[in-house]
């Protein structure tokens, strides 16, 4: 006769095959595994996770690693891997491998993980190592590795990344590489399906040109251009790409767009190039544009500004297409909103033009003013003499070209200026948009504090 124990037991047991599968899909890889030691009925039911994590820190506590916890992970990794990966039920596979593992194991489980029938996402992380993983330089065999063609998702982390140890990665949509090292220049040629690109932190040794038929969706950060590719711009040829977004790249002294015709949102933060040996901040300029994008619908710009800007116009150089009088009225022709950050000192002033002569349909504008650094200042014992000198050395920048603005005179309606302190070229700046803003219905401006108002020019 059974017990209530036993009942119990036979309770849990006696659940749909789906159900159990879910609950082991649920825990830690470690702990689901485990679960074979509840019954015979168990014993083998972790075989059949659609997920498995060999994460080494599971292994490790929290502590510093010994030779006891990377032995249990290896020989864990080694009696789980192979088995899952034969079964048509696995998913996805996470990889962490500890800092003891040697290179030729952890190319022994990348072959088995790859081996998966129907895996769909893999995750290869290795910041666990003391040295960066050489991923397809050391894979044994002659032959590159295969890929089958299910795999849609790949995460590689912490990693020398070589794409040339592997078939094309047919079917992978969604990439996902941090703190990887990159040297080939055209390593997306190796993913013809791919449709969203992320980049966190990666070197760029040879150059790096995003040239994709089908890529969509793009975020970049804190990449870096490293010698000899410093000094090379970033390439984008991308037609079918919708976003794009670029944060603190370095070593790269332009962004350059081209055919992209379906791009609607584009986004550039904090971008610099060190033109000079000494690494000082008077050797580091902001990244210059070329964009060709007629469908953009939201910009975004935080940061110094390079020298070139050009958006689909016939000359790179600012200056000759502002001196040019040309007013572009397919430029932006989409964009209706417009948000500028900026420290607002005079070399920052064309490229503000430039933006607004490029947005003709614009009706909403909002200026955000940095006060908190000055990059451009070089001498601060002379900060007030040539604030006093502004006029004779530069003279009021707005009052000094010529031709209109389209948006100005037909279309901007709304205005907002934040952090207005009343120094002279923002006071020459709120004076310009409120005189030219034709149709203009709104215009705010907020200062950092009650205390201050500066607002003479109203």
């Amino acid at each position: 006769m059974a017990t209530s124990d036993d009942a119990s037991v036979d309770r849990l047991s006696a659940l749909p095959e789906a159900v159990c599968t879910r609950i082991l899909s649920l825990l830690p890889t470690k702990d689901a595994v485990a679960t074979g030691q509840l019954s015979r009925r168990w014993r083998r039911r972790w075989c059949r996770l659609p997920s498995i994590d060999l994460d080494f820190g599971e292994f490790s506590a929290g502590q510093v690693p010994s030779w006891q916890s990377q032995s249990s992970y290896t020989t864990f990794v080694d009696l789980v891997l192979p088995i899952c990966a034969s079964r048509r039920s696995l998913r996805r596979v996470a990889l962490r491998p500890c800092s003891g593992t040697w290179q030729i194991e952890i190319d022994r489980w990348v072959r088995l993980a790859m081996a998966g029938r129907q895996l769909v996402a893999l995750e290869l992380d290795f910041s666990h190592l003391l040295t960066p993983h050489h991923l397809g330089k050391h894979l044994s065999g002659e032959a590159p590795l295969r890929v089958p063609d299910s795999l849609e998702e790949l995460k590689l982390k912490c990693c020398v990344f070589d794409p040339l140890g592997f078939e094309p990665f047919r079917g992978v949509r969604s990439l996902m590489l941090s703190s990887v090292s990159l040297a080939d220049a055209e390593f997306l040629s190796r993913f013809p399906a791919l449709e969203s690109l992320v980049i966190f932190h990666c070197e760029v040794k040879n150059g790096l040109a995003v040239r994709h038929c089908r890529l969509r969706w793009v975020e970049m950060e804190g990449i870096s251009f490293e010698p000899p590719a410093a000094g090379c711009p970033l390439e984008v040829e991308a037609p079918a790409m919708e976003e794009l977004s670029l944060r603190e790249m370095k070593g790269s002294p332009a962004l350059v767009v081209r055919m992209g015709g379906q791009l609607q949102r584009l986004k550039v933060e904090n971008c610099y190039f060190d033109q000079g040996e000494g690494g000082g901040r008077e050797d580091t300029v902001g990244i210059s544009l070329e964009v060709d994008a007629p469908a953009l619908c939201e910009f975004r710009f935080y940061g110094e500004p390079g020298k070139e800007c050009c958006f689909r116009a016939k000359s790179p150089n600012l200056d000759q297409y502002l001196s040019s009088g040309m007013l572009a009225s397919t430029l932006f022709s989409c964009l209706r909103a417009l948000t500028m950050e900026v420290g607002l000192v005079y070399e920052e002033l064309p490229v503000m033009e430039a933006l607004l002569r490029s947005s003709p349909f614009l009706q909403s504008l909002s200026i955000n003013i940095d006060n908190f650094g000055e990059p451009f200042v070089r001498d601060l014992s002379n900060v007030d003499y040539e604030v006093e000198r502004l006029e004779e050395l530069y003279g009021d920048y707005w009052e000094s070209f010529k031709g209109p603005i389209h948006c100005l005179a037909l279309h901007l309606r709304t205005i907002e200026i934040k952090n207005f302190t009343g120094k002279r070229l923002e006071d020459e700046l709120a004076r310009f948009l409120a005189a030219n803003g034709k149709v203009l219905t709104k215009m705010a401006v907020s200062t950092p504090s009650a205390i201050f108002s500066g607002l003479d020019f109203l």
